[in-house]
């Protein structure tokens, strides 16, 4: 797995350094992907951009001083057209051309799930009309316990199966070492850094997509609910361990 770290690169016509075009984030929903998101495009193109100013451009692309960024749009990102994009799109489903900088965040999995519940619970409660209610908002009409209990599984184990399809936990750790860096919700500042220094740009951090609800699980319901993430947790360590 190669390192973000490299001081004040060389910059090459087309490229952001001597072994990148473009970059490449492979978005895990509740990770704080939109705030990197948002960053990294206002860093591209040289002024203030939000996701939601992303969604709502034509082709969800936009032009920029360093390149183009884009975000969900398939076939462009198949076809290189960026200079950073990301998707939800799963590992097994979007490969990227080569000469990409690939990504990913990953967060505790309760956490990370809790926080989806967060979400959508906010979303019924404010009568915010949101386009995933459409398909999601029935798990939320009751407690965290009956989220997990009627979320799809790609969605409730969704870093696992971001990186297998089977939700195979080493066919995921192996996907993901192919990856050019990996990075930790709690671990964000030394990752961020670390991608200024690349990439030789800045990178503010601002909070986007953040749930309504601000409620936090206590340490007993974090260590109750655990159980039913185990295979993400299997997935983490051994990601930890191979990262070293």
């Amino acid at each position: 797995m190669l390192s973000w770290i490299r001081r004040n690169p060389p910059q090459h016509k087309g490229r952001l350094t001597p072994e990148f075009d473009r970059v490449y984030h492979y978005h895990i929903r509740k990770t704080a992907g939109s705030s990197l998101n948002a960053a990294f495009l206002s860093a591209f193109a040289g002024k203030r951009v939000t996701v939601k100013a992303l969604a709502g451009a034509p082709k969800h692309r936009i032009a920029g001083e360093i390149g183009p960024a884009v975000g969900w749009n398939e076939r462009l990102i198949k076809a290189g057209s960026f200079a950073y994009a990301f998707s939800h799109s799963p590992f097994h489903s979007l490969k990227v051309p080569a000469k990409t900088c690939t990504f990913t965040v990953f967060r505790d999995p309760v956490e990370r799930a809790y926080s989806h519940f967060l979400m959508l619970k906010g979303y019924i409660e404010n009568g915010v009309d949101h386009p995933c209610l459409a398909s999601e908002g029935d798990w939320a009409k009751g407690d965290f316990a009956d989220f997990i209990a009627s979320a799809d599984r790609d969605h409730l184990l969704r870093q696992l199966y971001m990186f297998s399809e089977d939700f195979d936990v080493d066919e995921a750790v192996e996907a993901v070492s192919s990856l050019d860096q990996v990075g930790f919700f709690h671990e964000l500042g030394n990752f961020l850094e670390s991608a200024q220094a690349l990439f030789s740009v800045d990178l503010p951090m601002r909070h986007e997509n953040r749930s309504l609800s601000r409620k936090k699980l206590s340490a007993e319901d974090l260590a109750a609910f655990r159980p039913h993430f185990e295979p993400e947790y299997e997935m983490l360590a051994k990601i930890r361990e191979r990262k070293g």
